[in-house]
Parts: structure tokens; sequence; C-alpha cells
């Protein structure tokens, strides 16, 4: 059951339970919590008024600055674009590889960032990355291979000619 399917039956119950008489109460408050999986503490905090789920009152804020996104943008594209699941346990590694190249510089923060970035995170992260990137628009005449896996003619050389030289 997730938060708001647990609020709405709250709800319900909300006015079943001010209704209901003590041992009506512990019969619903037993029930509420077979159904929510919640404590009954819990339960009868909520029910003192009427449960609303309210909105979060301050932005959160970011957890990974610019250092580590462009870390994350640098290792991407050095790994020509890996999905997020297979770039993040690669992020440390490359971190260190483009360092020793001499590509990047970062803080000893931002290389433990990378440690403990979640995969999510990286998804995040890149679709905010890989939006501001030019992309090129793929061809009207579709893949350059033939369904069978041989080159297509208009793609590949133009075709022999016979006669002649």
């Amino acid at each position: 059951m997730g938060i708001d399917e647990r609020y709405s039956y709250l709800g319900i119950q909300f006015e079943r339970y001010h209704q209901a008489d003590r041992e009506g109460k512990s019969a619903l408050l037993t029930e509420m919590a077979a159904v929510t999986g919640m404590h009954r503490k819990a339960l009868i905090c909520l029910l003192r008024r009427e449960p609303r789920r309210s909105k979060r009152s301050t932005r959160r804020s970011r957890r990974y600055g610019a250092e580590v996104e462009n870390l994350i943008r640098s290792s991407d594209r050095a790994l020509d674009h890996p999905c997020r699941e297979r770039l993040q346990p690669m992020l440390g590694y490359m971190a260190d590889h483009l360092r020793a190249l001499g590509a990047l510089d970062f803080s000893a923060e931002a290389r433990q960032q990378l440690e403990e970035i979640s995969v999510s995170t990286v998804g995040r992260l890149l679709g905010r990355v890989r939006q501001d990137e030019y992309r090129l628009r793929q061809r009207a005449g579709g893949p350059l291979l033939h369904p069978r896996g041989r080159p297509r003619q208009d793609a590949a050389a133009p075709a022999p000619h016979s006669g002649g030289q």
C-alpha cells in the first residue's frame, strides 16, 4: 500500500473511528493496523485530526555539486554513454584514470561522493547532463545494415558496374 492509498484509506476510516465507542475503536485500530502495516500508536496519532498528506515545505538541497556532475559527464563521455547501471560502478575508476591522464582534477570529497552515489541519482544527473548535449538526427533510411545483417546497397559503397573497364 502506497502513501497516497494509505492516507485515502485513513481518511475513510477517520469518521468511523470518531463515531465508534471504545471497543469499536479497538477493533478498527486492529483492522487498520493489519491493512496499513502501521503500529496502533502511530494510527492513533494520525487519527487525532483528519489525516492529510502535507507537501514538503522546503525544497531538498542538492547533495552532489557541479564537480561531481562534471566527473559524471566526463566519465559518461569517455565510456561512450553507457546506461546508468553500467556507468555507476565505473565512476571511481574512470575518475582516477582521467586524473592520471591529466584530463581532470577534482577533490577527495568529490571522489568519495562518486563511491557513494546511487544508480538512481546517476540517472537523474545524466538526464540533466544529456538534455544539454547536441544530438544528431537519425537518417530517414534507418540502420546501415540490412535486417539480415548484410550492408544495405544505398548505405555501402556504390553498386559495381557491369561492362566497361
